[in-house]
């Protein structure tokens, strides 16, 4: 039997942005298992004090050892691929292959970490409709349709205040991560949009060069958010990498 598929979604959507990938995978014969981050879709939130990259690895571990038996074929996007190189620190026997998608293994610069913190503030005296309008122009590509746009707000606008300022929160005070790169043993797959804006293609060629034995994707004629912009590219690269664990 094929090792279980966890993804984990990006900020500040839920695991509703998998939904494409999880129907496609499915129909293939995968089991996929989509959490929710504390704060996200049905996930309750936390004080924003507990909240860190580390912590959220933790709760995905547990869902590992619940539902998958205590291994599985983990992949991540933007905030979802932080928690995975999380885990491969915290929890690297539980990953039994990584996908890393639009992430970045550095920590925040200065000024990134003071736009989240700006943004905290943002959310806890506006909501969270604001952010969600300032974050559509810079998720998606000039390639994504009306449709697809007012889908991505919808699914922001459900996320809890609470959680989605625990998210920025834990991000912004994220550990720089590149030392690990060079010490990840399982397979992994480095994809990234080709327009992505906010890790660009050579940061993924950066991880690719620093992850040995790694595979890399470009997804053309998308964004940050590729697997929404370009499902079906996404898709057969899911597919063809799994296929080689």
């Amino acid at each position: 039997m094929s090792l279980p598929l966890l993804l984990i979604h990006a900020f500040p959507f839920d695991q509703s942005m998998w939904r494409p990938q999880a129907e496609f995978l499915r129909a293939r014969g995968h089991r996929v298992i989509t959490p929710d981050l504390p704060g996200f879709g049905a996930a309750p939130a936390w004080p924003r004090e507990q909240c860190s990259i580390e912590a959220f690895a933790g709760v995905i571990h547990d869902v590992i050892v619940r539902q998958a038996d205590g291994r599985a074929i983990v992949g991540g996007l933007s905030l979802g691929g932080y928690v995975v190189l999380a885990l491969l620190r915290k929890f690297p026997e539980s990953v039994a292959a990584a996908m890393l998608m639009d992430t970045r293994a550095e920590a925040d610069t200065y000024e990134a970490r003071a736009a989240r913190l700006a943004a905290i503030d943002m959310v806890r005296q506006r909501g969270v409709e604001p952010l969600a309008d300032t974050m559509l122009g810079r998720v998606f590509s000039r390639h994504a349709s009306p449709a697809l746009r007012i889908e991505a707000r919808e699914t922001m606008l459900r996320q809890s205040p609470a959680g989605v300022m625990g998210a920025q929160w834990a991000m912004a005070q994220r550990p720089d991560q590149t030392s690990l790169l060079e010490h990840i043993s399982v397979p992994t797959l480095v994809l990234a949009g080709a327009d992505d804006a906010v890790t660009p293609p050579s940061v993924a060629m950066g991880m690719h060069t620093r992850i040995a034995g790694s595979m890399l994707v470009q997804i053309a004629n998308a964004g940050h958010m590729s697997n929404l912009e370009a499902p079906d590219a996404v898709n057969q690269a899911l597919e063809h990498f799994v296929a080689t664990v």
